[in-house]
């Protein structure tokens, strides 16, 4: 009588594990205008004007140079909202002293950077934040900025002769462009009456 034989089938080999795709995560630098962009009218011309404006009190500022409460509220909201989402600065041609006394004042949020002239002896128009800006990139390899202002001056100066698209962001219209490689730029130029953060959509995670 033959013997049955049982083959048993060799195992097969491990596969080893497929390496997971690691997509690069966004860094992403908001930057705020001070002066007609967080603010409804020009804070700094009126320090210049007004040698007492660091004798006036809280509701003075809010209810002249920030719309009133309720948009100052919104504005607070919204920045709060934009600093779990990115790196927010705040750029500036005025003096970075006067414009912080106004910003602990108001109880702004302490982690903005404000980025300033440091004396009303440099010259306003020497002072240029797109080299602040580009500073920034390339010191914390930024991947996208979202810029902000009321002036188109240093966001020519950013982008150069570089083609742009407008594209709606954040329930705004923006100008997109690349700065380099990887790099995505939003720049959103608002009226002289300051941004309006009722309308300002939240950013998407990055």
């Amino acid at each position: 009588m033959q013997k049955r034989v049982n083959f048993r089938a060799s195992p097969r080999p491990k596969s080893s594990p497929r390496p997971q795709l690691v997509l690069p995560v966004e860094k992403r630098l908001i930057v705020f205008d001070f002066d007609n962009t967080l603010t409804t009218a020009h804070v700094s011309n009126f320090f210049a004007r007004h040698s007492e404006g660091l004798l006036y009190n809280r509701e003075f500022f809010i209810d002249n140079f920030f719309g009133g409460i309720s948009r100052y509220t919104a504005m607070v909201d919204q920045l709060t909202k934009c600093m779990t989402l990115g790196k927010v600065v705040v750029c500036s041609k005025g003096i970075a002293s006067e414009i912080t006394y106004v910003w602990q004042l108001l109880q702004l949020p302490p982690e903005i950077t404000i980025y300033a002239r440091q004396s009303a002896s440099m010259n306003p128009y020497s002072y240029k934040k797109a080299d602040v800006i580009r500073s920034l990139i390339t010191d914390e390899h930024y991947t996208q900025v979202v810029y902000f202002d009321d002036s188109e001056i240093d966001h020519v100066e950013l982008v150069g002769q570089k083609g742009e698209d407008v594209c709606c962001y954040m329930g705004l219209v923006f100008r997109h462009s690349r700065l380099d490689e990887g790099l995505s730029y939003y720049y959103h130029k608002n009226s002289s009456t300051g941004l309006d953060f009722s309308t300002l959509r939240p950013l998407d995670p990055p």
